[in-house]
């Protein structure tokens, strides 16, 4: 269920209906005090992220973040991995209705950076992210990160797959924006 609002965890795991609001309520309220304590602790990337990243960045491309974090947890992981300033777009669980796999989130970050779907790379390294992307119409690179199996993201059918995210690398490099 990596990937999915925590709420959306809670209702599926612990049998909470999306009736039980106090419950969803506090359950929220206890995960936002937790989460910073744990983040500073935990908080890593995958392997060649950083600067993978940079280097997009460094090459004129503007990134934006989808998350189904809530924005004050997705802006002090960013800052806690040193990314915020690679990443200077963000669209969190806080700006959308419907989350991932619908595309929603990732047609509001094409509009907050203002690119048609065919001009924008969406990287995810779930089913649910893969699934979004390709029915945003962006260009789709799974990344076999480890959390899930590669068959399940091929069975998405993304545009690549990727071993490691810096493959991506000479993609944005090759083109170059600055």
């Amino acid at each position: 269920m990596f990937g999915l609002p925590v709420e959306v965890m809670l209702m599926q795991l612990g049998g909470v209906s999306p009736q039980q609001t106090d419950v969803i309520d506090a359950f929220i309220t206890e995960y936002k005090r937790q989460y910073p304590v744990h983040m500073a602790k935990g908080a890593t990337l995958i392997e060649h992220a950083k600067p993978t990243v940079d280097a997009i960045a460094d090459a004129g491309y503007p990134i934006c973040l989808i998350t189904s974090e809530r924005r004050a947890n997705a802006q002090f992981i960013l800052e806690r991995l040193q990314l915020s300033k690679a990443i200077p777009y963000l669209i969190s669980r806080d700006d959308v209705t419907h989350f991932k796999p619908d595309p929603e989130p990732l047609v509001k970050a094409m509009e907050l950076i203002g690119l048609r779907p065919e001009e924008c790379v969406y990287i995810g390294e779930s089913p649910f992210d893969i699934q979004a992307g390709v029915q945003s119409g962006a260009f789709v690179a799974a990344v076999a990160s480890g959390n899930w199996s590669k068959e399940s993201l091929l069975e998405c059918m993304p545009d690549v797959l990727l071993s490691d995210i810096s493959e991506l690398i000479p993609l944005f490099h090759h083109n170059n924006k600055k």
